[in-house]
């Protein structure tokens, strides 16, 4: 019943576009340092791994921890969900599909599959660019598999939380402001030594702090927050009128 509801899940959202922006934006951030490193003589001049360094690291350090992780997420969940809303299509899922429990799960594992393959798409794209301008020299793999494992997750705890909000709201305007919210406070806090715990939106950037202890605080509190936020939705889910 479960894999039969995750199945017409990833079925319905092939031609979304929530996977276009989980796609597109990850690819969009490689072009945008691509025409960076055109345009900048003096990065042009950088070495082999400095050049690597320029299209794998930079990214994900920058753009996709700060931006797209955070606030992305919060976008993608709601463009998920949003389908369901419409035309309240929640009562033909519902009645005809498996239990509330799986259908919420099937929701929660596609946005966190959509973000996964954003992970995925900028990790290549990296790779793809740094490579023909490095003749696929000296390819730094530790760095693109931790820049796109690490900040994955990183990221389950707000995957968890966005994804619930994203059940609990029709309007599309609450679920971004929260993602925007979420976004600037993690900024600020992913700054602190202490205040980024208390902040969900900072884990993807402690979890990218490799190796530390905060990079391993950073993956447990996200991984339990998960873990604590999809209980309650799902058991949330299950208790709602939603027909």
């Amino acid at each position: 019943m479960f894999l039969r509801a995750l199945s017409a899940e990833f079925l319905k959202y092939r031609r979304t576009s929530a996977l276009f922006l989980a796609v597109g934006v990850p690819v969009a951030i490689e072009l945008l340092f691509l025409l960076i490193f055109i345009l900048t003589p003096s990065v042009q001049k950088l070495p082999i791994a400095g050049r690597w360094n320029f299209f794998v690291t930079t990214p994900i350090s920058s753009i996709w921890i700060q931006l797209f992780l955070p606030l992305g997420m919060g976008i993608i969940a709601a463009l998920v969900l949003n389908l369901e809303h419409q035309d309240n299509q929640w009562k033909h899922a519902l009645v005809l599909g498996p239990s509330r429990v799986a259908v919420y799960l099937a929701k929660w594992l596609a946005v966190m599959a959509l973000v996964l393959i954003g992970s995925i798409a900028l990790a290549f794209s990296g790779f793809l660019i740094g490579g023909i301008l490095t003749g696929f020299l000296s390819i730094p793999w530790l760095e693109m598999v931790k820049g796109a494992g690490l900040s994955f997750l990183g990221s389950f705890g707000i995957i968890a939380i966005q994804t619930w909000l994203s059940t609990r709201f029709r309007a599309f305007g609450i679920n971004i402001g929260v993602a925007l919210f979420g976004a600037i406070l993690g900024a600020a806090a992913s700054n602190s030594a202490i205040y980024w715990r208390y902040i969900p939106w900072a884990y993807p950037s402690g979890a990218y702090d490799f190796p530390s202890p905060t990079n391993q605080l950073a993956i447990g509190l996200s991984l339990a927050l998960a873990v604590v936020v999809t209980v309650l939705a799902a058991w949330d889910f299950q208790r709602r009128d939603m027909l």
